[in-house]
């Protein structure tokens, strides 16, 4: 099947256009998670690098991975990453509406 907002070639199952991110027409609403997906297009709109999908830049080491006091241990909350799993989307990307 094609997407109907892009128009490319999607597998007969998708409930998202794995190209554009629109939802499928007739699938079983999903939607991208208000948290980590908005996070990923502020990301693209600043022109930086995005966490993975269905993760956080950790609020604790700005995305660094760093610690505050001495910029060289691991954080505490991402481990080091510089980013963390989204709790709202549990790490999938995406909500059910």
């Amino acid at each position: 099947m094609f997407c109907s907002t892009c128009g490319k070639h999607i597998p007969d199952q998708s409930t998202f256009c794995m190209y554009c991110g629109s939802a499928v027409l007739g699938s079983r609403a999903r939607r991208p998670c208000p948290d980590c997906g908005d996070e990923q297009e502020m990301a693209r709109l600043k022109n930086r690098a995005a966490p993975p999908q269905g993760t956080l830049y950790c609020y604790i080491c700005s995305g660094t991975g760093k610690t505050w006091s001495s910029m060289t241990g691991s954080c505490s909350q991402c481990g080091g990453r510089g980013y963390y799993t989204c709790p709202r989307c549990s790490g999938q990307g995406y909500v059910s509406s």
